[in-house]
């Protein structure tokens, strides 16, 4: 096949804010005969390398950077031959809905399923105190779910990064706490990106948080039922205001898995969706 340049990556974020763009750089890469440049590390996921179109016969290449607010219609633009930079988020799932099966490809993925429930608990930089800004979900919705949807579990199976500061281990203490007053089992242990990933992955029924981790977890399962936190990619600033992020992600709202539930009944109000941490 043909040549038709380099996509090369600029990684923003952490593990599964990178998985967004690398799946996106090479979905987009196989599709226009670019040869993609640029690794991922394989905390969990172990990927397959990448197609090879051999050598661009075109020694002057174009230079192209991609960003999020180049997406129109689920589609990025293409202008030929060229070397591309993808220098974003692209957190638009519908995107990869489309593409799941290829993505599948990409990956070698075996889990057993499990008739757990599990919520998962993003803490530590969703926090930014200096900053005066959070992302912290509210405890009291976790028990909604709990309390609506987990009738027929005794164990409450919580999935969240270790607890460094005082505050995170406060919120975790209130919530098992709260948890153990619906007769029910909170069962929460530190552990491996790969082990939280795989306990995520292999529930039945899964609360999600707002976080990018935890999407991969669920775009990859084959759970019962996905309580999907409905807004993500929102700062809670002081004095309970409100502020989208600019590159605006499309994730946990895909509306052609029935498996996936949006918890929009829980308040009409988003401010209710977080915990108070000012």
């Amino acid at each position: 096949m043909k040549c038709n340049g380099i996509v090369n990556i600029k990684y923003h974020g952490r593990y599964g804010n990178k998985l967004f763009i690398y799946f996106m750089a090479r979905l987009y890469a196989e599709k226009h005969n670019l040869n993609l440049h640029g690794t991922i590390d394989n905390s969990f996921f172990k990927i397959n390398k990448p197609e090879n179109f051999g050598d661009c016969l075109n020694k002057n290449l174009k230079t192209y950077t991609l960003k999020d607010s180049h997406v129109k219609d689920n589609e990025l633009p293409y202008y030929g031959e060229g070397i591309y930079t993808f220098d974003g988020f692209f957190q638009n799932e519908d995107i990869f809905y489309e593409n799941k099966e290829k993505i599948l490809s990409y990956i070698n993925l075996k889990c057993d399923k499990k008739d757990n429930f599990t919520i998962h608990v993003r803490l530590d930089d969703y926090y930014y105190n200096p900053n005066k800004r959070h992302l912290i979900i509210s405890i009291d919705y976790y028990i909604y779910c709990i309390k609506k949807y987990a009738s027929n579990y005794e164990n409450i199976y919580i999935i969240c990064d270790k607890l460094r500061s005082n505050w995170e281990r406060n919120y975790m203490s209130d919530l098992t706490n709260k948890i153990k007053l619906l007769n029910k089992i909170p069962i929460y242990k530190e552990d491996s990106i790969s082990n939280d990933i795989t306990n995520i992955l292999q529930s039945n029924y899964i609360v999600t948080s707002n976080s990018t981790f935890c999407f991969w977890a669920v775009f990859f399962s084959n759970a019962e039922k996905i309580l999907a936190f409905p807004y993500v990619g929102i700062d809670v600033l002081p004095n309970e205001i409100i502020k989208k992020w600019a590159n605006n992600p499309k994730i946990f709202k895909y509306n052609n898995d029935k498996n996936i539930i949006t918890t929009i009944e829980y308040s009409n109000q988003i401010i209710d969706y977080f915990e108070k941490m000012y």
